[in-house]
């Protein structure tokens, strides 16, 4: 549902005081499908929309709040504009939403961080940990110890890093950069599934983690005579000074032992996987073992509180071939027509073109509602893609677009 707002009315409020007309300006488009500017009729910006937490400077008339043109506006949100989300050069397209978004217990999910940006940044010794979920079931305890956990910093001297390893040898691409912070996973009943990870709680100094960094965290299986997990790469993993989940936002009051942040993750098992891809009739699939297949991409759709979403849409540019949504129990895969569910989840099967020594620069995004409005673009980002790998993007406050 869109709603047009009065154009004559803005612009008699823009003649009252020059003040509002940037207001005005953004206003004045409303939601009506038109292919009307999003500034109406002052000077289009000239840059491109901020992409996740890489701001880009507007070089033309400027926004009301401060914030580039995503769309027209529609009762004070930015709506998307021909069902199109623009992540850097890329064009996502995303279908039409008519509901508000709730997390897994029906209860309204947290839009805050929209137009926002963490601003406390302290730079504390932390630990990460949270409940896993799994594509293929509760393993084992031997499948359990085969999972390896590498942890990359997402840039090094301002440089990105590649978390990648050579298919041939098994060594990282880039191991000078990889820190090494203590890794433990345990089954728990504090997790619905069973298993609990914990990152760094016993590291600190080069191997440590810190706040307000974000980080790479790759998922393998560390023998291949084990060879149960699918290769896949955690992006934009970062602990705000903020949001921890315990201790204090101080950085002399803050270590691994008390400070901690939430990190709830899905690992996927090769077998469910290739068994998921095939029914969705992925073409050219392979063995998932010769990194010569096609890619994939896992969106988690979570909310700015970092809880997953039901009922909101996601899309990939380029487009891959099949998008899917899984079900709560992150079991069969749903038809592409419909929305996340319980679990959140979108995935993105095979994306043609990928290479074991160069990343596949895929853009993802999520749209939902905030109030029956219209659809309205939330968190987006570029996600580099391997293959015979699953890369994840995780919505919320690290990929808005303000």
């Amino acid at each position: 549902m869109r709603n047009t707002l009065d154009r004559s009315t803005l612009l008699s409020l823009a003649r009252v005081s020059a003040g509002l007309l940037p207001l005005a300006c953004a206003l004045a488009t409303g939601c009506g499908g038109t292919d009307a500017p999003a500034d109406s009729g002052v000077e289009a910006d000239a840059g491109v929309a901020d992409v996740g937490f890489l701001p880009q400077t507007d070089a033309g008339f400027p926004d009301a709040e401060s914030r580039p043109d995503a769309g027209p506006r529609d009762s004070g949100h930015y709506c998307v504009e021909n069902d199109q989300i623009t992540v850097g050069t890329k064009h996502v397209m995303i279908g039409t939403t008519s509901t508000v978004p709730t997390n897994p217990q029906g209860t309204r999910s947290s839009m805050t961080c929209i137009a926002t940006r963490p601003s406390l940044s302290i730079g504390a010794p932390v630990r990460l940990r949270g409940c896993v979920s799994f594509i293929g079931g509760r393993p084992t305890q031997a499948q359990l110890d085969e999972i390896e956990i590498a942890v990359f910093p997402a840039q090094l001297n301002a440089q990105p890093v590649d978390p990648t390893y050579n298919p041939v040898t098994g060594l990282d691409r880039t191991p000078a950069a990889r820190i090494r912070p203590s890794v433990t996973k345990t089954f728990s009943q504090n997790c619905e599934q069973g298993v609990e990870v914990e990152i760094g709680r016993d590291t600190t100094g080069v191997n440590g983690l810190v706040t307000d960094i974000p980080y790479t965290l790759r998922i393998r299986s560390s023998s291949v005579a084990g060879n149960t997990w699918l290769d896949s790469y955690h992006f934009n993993v970062t602990a705000r000074s903020d949001f921890l989940e315990q201790g204090s936002a101080s950085i002399d009051r803050c270590n691994p032992q008390t400070c901690s942040a939430r990190l709830n993750m899905t690992f996927v098992k090769k077998a469910a996987f290739a068994d998921i891809a095939a029914r969705a009739g992925v073409p050219n699939l392979g063995s998932l073992d010769d990194h010569s297949g096609p890619g994939h991409v896992l969106i988690q759709a979570n909310d700015c509180q970092d809880v997953p979403m039901r009922r909101v849409i996601g899309g990939f540019s380029p487009v891959p071939a099949e998008t899917r949504y899984l079900t709560g129990a992150l079991g069969l895969p749903m038809p592409a027509t419909t929305e996340t569910s319980t679990s959140g989840v979108i995935l993105g099967l095979g994306f043609a073109g990928t290479s074991s020594a160069a990343a596949l620069s895929v853009a993802g995004a999520v749209a939902l509602s905030r109030d029956l409005a219209c659809t309205e673009q939330f968190g987006a980002a570029l996600i580099p893609v391997y293959p015979d790998a699953l890369s994840v993007m995780r919505s919320g406050r690290e990929t808005t677009i303000p």
